[in-house]
Order: C-alpha cells, then sequence, then structure tokens
C-alpha cells in the first residue's frame, strides 16, 4: 500500500506527526515501512494511530525470536521462539507464539491471539478476536476479548474484563473491577472479583465464588463451594447450587 502526503492529510493527523512525515517520506511510502520508521524513532503513538487509519493487511512474518521496545505489525505474526516486548506490540491479524508472550506494556492484536506459554501484559491486552493461553495470563489493566477466551491455568486481571464469547479456565481468575461475559463463564478454580460480575448465559465455577459488589447470570449459576456476593440475580433460585 503506498501511503502519500494527500492520503495521510486526508485522515486529518495531528500536526507535529504530519511535519514528521512530510520530513522523511515527503515522497510517500509503503505501509509497513512507514510503521516500522515510526516506531524506530520511537512514535509508537503515531503508527497506532496509522494502523487505526489504514487497519490490517494479509501479509505474514515468521520469526524464530522477537525482541524489542515496540512493534507495531499490520499483518499477523508467528513466533516460534520466545516473545519479549518491553513497551507495545501490535499486531493487525492474528498472533501465534510457540512459547510465551510477555509485553511491558500493551498487547493489542486484531484477530486471534493463541499463546503456547503464558501470557503477561504490565498495561492492557486487547484481542479482537479469541483468546487462548496454554498457562497462565497476566494483565495488569483492562483485558478486553472480543471471542473466546480459553486460559489453561491462571487469569489475574487488574481492572475490568470484557469477554465477547464463552470463556474457560483451567485454574483460578482474579478480577479487580467488573467481569462481564457474553458466553458461559466455566472456572474450574475460584473465582473472585473487586465489583460485579455479569454472565449472558451460566456460570460454573469449581472453587466458590466470592464478588465484592453483583453476581448475575441469565441461565443459572453452579459453585462446588461457596457463593460470596452483595446480591445476586439468577432466573430461579433453583439456579444456584453450592455442591
Amino acid at each position: 500500500m503506498d501511503i502519500s502526503r494527500q492520503f495521510v492529510r486526508q485522515k486529518n493527523p495531528c500536526a507535529d506527526g504530519f511535519r514528521w512525515f512530510m520530513r522523511h517520506f515527503q515522497e510517500g511510502s509503503d505501509y509497513q515501512p512507514l510503521l516500522d520508521a515510526l516506531v524506530a524513532a520511537g512514535r509508537i503513538s503515531d503508527a497506532s494511530w496509522l494502523m487505526d487509519q489504514f487497519g490490517p493487511t494479509k501479509a505474514v512474518l515468521e520469526v524464530d525470536a522477537l525482541e524489542a521496545d515496540a512493534v507495531v505489525f499490520a499483518g499477523s505474526l508467528l513466533a516460534r521462539g520466545p516473545i519479549d516486548v518491553d513497551t507495545v506490540l501490535r499486531i493487525g491479524g492474528s498472533l501465534r507464539a510457540e512459547s510465551g508472550i510477555p509485553v511491558g506494556r500493551t498487547l493489542q492484536v486484531g484477530e486471534d491471539l493463541w499463546a503456547a506459554g503464558n501470557v503477561r501484559s504490565l498495561g492492557c491486552l486487547q484481542v479482537e478476536g479469541d483468546v487462548r493461553a496454554d498457562w497462565n495470563m497476566l494483565v495488569e489493566e483492562r483485558l478486553d476479548c472480543g471471542g473466546d477466551l480459553r486460559v489453561g491455568w491462571d487469569v489475574e486481571v487488574g481492572t475490568d474484563c470484557a469477554i465477547g464469547g464463552q470463556t474457560t479456565v483451567g485454574g483460578d481468575v482474579a478480577v479487580g473491577a467488573t467481569l462481564k461475559c457474553q458466553g458461559n463463564l466455566r472456572v474450574r478454580g475460584a473465582l473472585k472479583v473487586g465489583g460485579s460480575v455479569w454472565s449472558a448465559q451460566g456460570i460454573e465455577v469449581n472453587q466458590g465464588i466470592d464478588v465484592s459488589e453483583h453476581l448475575e447470570a441469565s441461565w443459572g449459576i453452579v459453585s462446588g463451594k461457596s457463593i460470596v456476593a452483595l446480591s445476586l440475580s439468577s432466573p430461579t433460585p433453583a439456579g444456584v447450587i453450592n455442591q
């Protein structure tokens, strides 16, 4: 994709960003080389803005390992080895890692995310599609998953957590604020939430539920141990079962 100055100007960029573009790419540039140049110059927010304007590509990048301060790639990424990104990792397509994914600040994926190890974001995690982590998932700020969430071990989210599909977790789930799930919420360990919990379908937890505010499920709630909540809503009283 060829990006000309007229093309960029039509998107109403900030004045500082457009001046930088004119200094370095007066004759225009291809899409990904421009993203790479912005990242190399430390202009991560400008690279993210550019991707917001022009969207993902069908390009696929395969690497043995990835270590960088920041990465903004418009296509899909396959990493056969370790990924270690200090600040921002943004992928326009899908992200597949045959190991863990530690990111120092923000992890954003335009399609599906799969990791054979842990997923750790010390900022926010935003994925438009499905998320699968075979080990643990740690998100210090907000987690937004547009599709299904499947995690082999524990999940810890510092603030809000929103899941657009089904949720299946093999260990414990701890959420600092609100948890919303558009599908079933299944947790083999314990569920502890600092705000409210809402599921569009059912909630099934093996090791007990501890919710600081309101607990609600449209189909019913089942807990293998105690249920603690400030208030509770389910279709019928029989929908809540302490096994």
